[in-house]
């Protein structure tokens, strides 16, 4: 898809996965010049980035806001929530008294609570966040665009679902965790049987759709996933059929309630008709490609 009339495009968070990667898809693309940011350029987290944030951007500038803290192996703390807010309160406080082209918001489609089964979640279903982390980017969401929508800026919020793909590290737990593991040990552990199904999104769909809703104009609140859902079982049948060496599956005991989830992709689609969703077997098979890559010239 060619990006047509964007202009100018800031980055706030350029250097980790989904930041970087955005910033590899508009890079070179015609009629935009993208400039990337990292946490060492613009620190969010402190109070001076309210005024790199003015020298950064301006009424031409549509400003992408993909900075985050996720939770770590150490766990999910009360500290992603504040560093979280504290980002958040910092990227309002620079849009009370500036105006830009458009705001957009990198979310988590976490808000909508990973306690409860919803096989019919769409951007009307109430949020019910069950984690700090999902909590502060939630409060996160509604403080930016409430700040936007304030000084007539355009604000565009992504809620974005599980990501896989080529180079995704730090989710312990999926797709690109259970290539990893087969690579390294030839076994891979599931909860339960793996029956319980989750959004996933492609990393280069995430990009496409970015770019997509950005070319449409799109504003307000989107579901950033394909509204396919599969289970992990299903994931693991179709590493089994890319991966040429066999590997042991060890179920363990869950540590919480099974829950399904599954979107409604009908409000992505209907402004992105045309938009094509990588096939889990393509996506899979390109980051299986990925890691056995790294293994081979390891």
């Amino acid at each position: 898809m060619t990006v047509k009339h964007l202009g100018r495009i800031a980055v706030i968070g350029a250097s980790g996965l989904i930041g970087s990667a955005v910033m590899r898809y508009f890079e070179g693309r015609r009629g935009v010049d993208a400039s990337g940011y990292s946490s060492t350029d613009i620190d969010l987290r402190k109070a001076e980035s309210v005024e790199i944030l003015g020298r950064l951007a301006d009424e031409d500038t549509t400003l992408l806001i993909v900075s985050g803290v996720i939770s770590d192996k150490s766990g999910d703390h009360v500290a992603n929530f504040a560093a979280n807010v504290e980002m958040a309160v910092h990227v309002a406080s620079f849009l009370e008294n500036h105006r830009v082209r458009k705001c957009v918001y990198f979310g988590a489609f976490s808000v909508y609570g990973d306690h409860q089964t919803n096989l019919a979640i769409d951007e009307q279903t109430a949020v019910s966040p069950s984690t700090y982390y999902a909590l502060g980017k939630y409060a996160s969401e509604r403080l930016i665009q409430n700040a936007a929508q304030n000084s007539g800026s355009p604000f565009l919020g992504l809620r974005i679902s599980r990501v896989y793909g080529p180079g995704v590290q730090y989710a312990s737990y999926g797709p690109a965790a259970f290539i990893r593991s087969i690579l390294e040990s030839g076994r891979v552990q599931i909860y339960g049987q793996g029956e319980e199904t989750r959004e996933m999104v492609y990393l280069d769909d995430l990009c496409r759709a970015v770019g997509g809703l950005l070319e449409a104009d799109g504003a307000g609140i989107y579901n950033l996933t394909s509204g396919k859902s599969p289970n992990f079982s299903r994931v693991l049948e179709i590493i089994r059929d890319i991966i040429p060496d066999p590997f042991d599956v060890e179920s363990v005991n869950r540590t919480r309630p099974l829950v399904d989830q599954r979107c409604s992709g009908e409000k992505l689609n209907s402004i992105m008709p045309n938009f094509r969703w990588t096939s889990f077997e393509d996506g899979l098979k390109a980051t299986y490609d990925y890691y056995a890559g790294i293994r081979h010239v390891a």
